[in-house]
């Protein structure tokens, strides 16, 4: 068993200070209501007009200050090196970003809770930075989308979907065919089985018998 449970490394982080930026509650919907979402911005190695944005997929999670941004590796090695600007929003519903406030977790406004309507809050900060920095028109800013499992289909679903507004997306472990409805519930945990299996072949076992044990002192 100890050749396959090592212990979890701190998650790698850049604690930032937070913005809030006016979104949308509905972008489906006639009304124009909007909230606070909240987001993070790192501008020290932005060139200006003309130089990318990188924009960082928040997930199923809150994003505090603490945490900042994820992906160190978008902010020290890769907006220096091509003079980005990195952004990046935490997802709706989660955190400080309640499109309703106390109420957004009533039944009846669950529906608000969308992969389509995170999309557009993140579309719609792009485009409000692009105005704010001078690059909604030539020079114009590119921008290029960060995302992994959950948020990396979110951000190849950015350029899928907005291809006018983003340009380029990274997405890592991005889970394509299971939101497509190509593979059934399991198919991940099959994946990672047989992942764990090449690398130690009674690692499977191990874990099994571990979650047993568990099971049966829980």
């Amino acid at each position: 068993m100890s050749l396959c449970l090592t212990a979890l490394a701190p998650h790698a982080v850049i604690p930032a200070t937070p913005r809030y930026f006016p979104n949308l509650v509905s972008h489906h919907e006639a009304g124009g209501a909007t909230y606070l979402q909240r987001y993070y911005l790192n501008d020290t190695a932005f060139g200006g007009p003309g130089s990318p944005i990188f924009m960082i997929m928040g997930g199923e999670g809150a994003i505090p200050p603490t945490t900042g941004f994820f992906y160190p590796w978008v902010v020290d090695v890769l907006a220096p090196r091509f003079k980005a600007l990195v952004i990046e929003p935490e997802h709706r519903f989660y955190g400080e970003s309640l499109p309703l406030g106390n109420a957004s977790y009533d039944n009846d406004k669950m529906q608000l809770l969308t992969p389509e309507q995170a999309l557009a809050d993140a579309v719609a900060l792009l485009v409000a930075t692009r105005k704010a920095r001078n690059c909604s028109v030539a020079p114009r800013c590119p921008v290029i989308t960060f995302g992994g499992s959950y948020p990396g289909w979110m951000s190849a679903m950015m350029r899928l979907r907005y291809p006018a507004v983003v340009d380029g997306a990274y997405a890592a472990s991005a889970p394509m065919r299971f939101y497509a409805q190509q593979l059934d519930q399991y198919e991940y945990y099959r994946v990672v089985t047989d992942s764990a299996r090449r690398v130690s072949s009674g690692c499977p076992a191990a874990v099994r018998s571990a979650l047993r044990l568990l099971g049966d002192h829980g």
